[in-house]
C-alpha cells in the first residue's frame, strides 16, 4: 500500500493544534501533495481497462500491471489519498474515530466536535501548491521523483510559517482533487461487480474473480466504508444487501479472518 496510510495519519494528527501547542502549519500540505503525486502515479502505471493492477517492482514502471487487485486497493489505497484530500471529513482521530490496522474507522464511545485548526500569519511561501487537476494532467504525469525528502526530512520546512490564504488554497485544490479519486474507485468498483462480484479478489486482466481467502467477498466486505465516506450510496446499499442477504461464513472462518466477520456483523 506503500506509506500512504502514514501521509493521512500524520497529516490528521501532527497538523492540529491539540497534537502539538504550535502545530507546524505546512503538514497537512505538503503531504497533501505527496499523496497526489503518488495517485497520478497509480492513475499511469497502474490502471487497465478493467480496474487496476499492481506492479511488481515500482522502480519497474515499463512493465505492465499483474492480474491482480487486492482489496486493500479500495479499502486503504484510495481511502488514505481520498482522506488525504478531503479538507471537509469530520473524522477527528484524537477525539472520536480510532483507525483499525486495515482502515476501517470505529468510533469511540463519545463524539465530540471537530476541533478547528489554529492558523498562523506570515509569507505565503509553500513552494508547490499544484495546479487544478485535469483528466489529461492525470494520466499522462511523471513523478517528479524524490527531491524534496533533504527538504523535510528533519520535519523542519523552510516554508513555514504558512499564511491563512495558502491554506485556503490548499483547501480548494484538495475539494477539486477529490473527485478523481472518486472516479478512480468507481472505476476499480465498476470492475469487481461486474466480473467478481461477492469473490474475494478480481483478477483484472483475466476478467474473472479469485478467491484465495475462501470466498468470503473481501473485496466487497473491505470496501463497504470507502463507498460510504466517497458518498457512493448505490454501491454501498447494494454491497449491504449482499453481506445481508448472501454471506454466510462457518465460525472456523470467523477464527482466521476476524476483521472481515466484524464488519459483516457490524452491517
Amino acid at each position: 500500500m506503500t506509506n500512504i496510510d502514514v501521509l493521512f495519519l500524520s497529516s490528521a494528527i501532527l497538523g492540529t493544534s491539540r497534537a502539538h501547542s504550535s502545530p507546524p502549519p505546512f503538514i497537512v500540505q505538503i503531504y497533501r501533495e505527496w499523496g497526489w503525486e503518488i495517485f497520478q502515479s497509480i492513475e499511469r502505471y497502474c490502471k487497465l481497462p478493467v480496474a487496476y493492477g499492481k506492479l511488481k517492482n515500482v522502480n519497474h514502471i515499463n512493465e505492465e500491471p499483474q492480474d491482480m487487485l487486492e482489496s486493500f486497493f479500495l479499502s486503504e489505497t484510495l481511502k488514505y489519498l481520498y482522506l488525504l484530500q478531503d479538507p471537509d471529513s469530520d473524522l477527528d482521530l484524537l477525539s472520536s474515530v480510532v483507525f483499525n490496522t486495515e482502515a476501517h474507522p470505529l468510533r469511540m464511545l463519545s463524539l465530540i466536535p471537530k476541533h478547528s485548526r489554529t492558523s498562523s500569519g506570515g509569507h505565503d511561501g509553500f513552494p508547490y501548491l499544484g495546479s487544478e487537476p485535469t483528466s489529461d494532467a492525470v494520466s499522462s504525469f511523471v513523478s517528479r521523483g524524490g527531491g524534496r525528502y533533504e527538504e523535510y526530512k528533519t520535519g523542519d520546512s523552510p516554508y513555514d510559517p504558512i499564511s491563512q490564504d495558502i491554506r485556503d488554497k490548499s483547501d480548494e485544490l484538495a475539494r477539486k482533487r477529490r473527485s478523481f479519486i472518486v472516479s478512480a474507485m468507481k472505476h476499480a468498483w465498476h470492475g469487481y461487480k461486474t466480473y467478481a462480484f461477492g469473490h474475494d479478489e478480481l483478477l483484472p486482466r483475466s476478467m474473472k474473480g479469485n478467491d484465495p481467502w475462501g470466498g468470503m467477498g473481501t473485496t466487497l466486505v473491505d470496501s463497504l466504508d470507502t463507498l460510504w465516506l466517497m458518498d457512493l450510496r448505490a454501491e454501498f446499499w447494494e454491497a449491504r444487501d449482499w453481506v445481508r442477504d448472501v454471506s454466510a461464513l462457518p465460525p472456523s472462518k470467523c477464527d482466521n479472518m476476524w476483521n472481515v466477520c466484524t464488519i459483516m456483523h457490524f452491517y
